[in-house]
């Protein structure tokens, strides 16, 4: 054997031990969670349930005098804030659901279910970043509409 093909083997070995015990520490703590959720999944679904209820009261304040005004530009301004304020709710309870698949069910053999799902979690951890970050995104642009409307 060549020296970089060795070299890319034990490259590849190193990287799946890694993953291993990546996914090793994971299931340990979520073997020992408490409430059967990964400590960085309960903080995101944390922040994201106060999210969305916060956008919930937004949507019940009653429309500004600003949007009520002849002026066409704050109306299309208000609309856009409110599809941002719906989309955002939508987003927030997608990435929800998706993290309450990633928890423990009480009534099952508590460690392969720990093991199933770490894996599970694994293969999801793309689709959750992806929410994240739309949803990060969607909170951005009604923060910067909610400054531009107090000024």
């Amino acid at each position: 054997m060549d020296p970089l093909t060795v070299l890319l083997v034990a490259g590849s070995v190193v990287q799946f031990a890694d993953f291993g015990m990546k996914l090793f520490a994971d299931g340990r703590e979520l073997y020992k969670s408490t409430r059967g959720i990964l400590t960085a999944h309960e903080e995101l679904e944390l922040v994201t349930v106060d999210l969305r209820a916060l956008i919930v009261k937004v949507k019940q304040v009653p429309v500004s005098e600003v949007a009520e005004s002849e002026n066409q530009g704050d109306r299309d301004g208000e609309a856009s804030f409110r599809k941002i304020c719906c989309d955002t709710t939508k987003l927030a309870e997608e990435l929800i659901e998706a993290l309450d698949k990633l928890k423990l069910r009480e009534g099952k053999n508590r460690i392969w279910e720990s093991f199933r799902k770490v894996i599970e979690s694994a293969w999801s951890r793309d689709q959750i970043k992806s929410l994240s970050k739309r949803l990060e995104n969607l909170k951005r642009a009604a923060e910067t509409h909610t400054l531009f409307s107090i000024r």
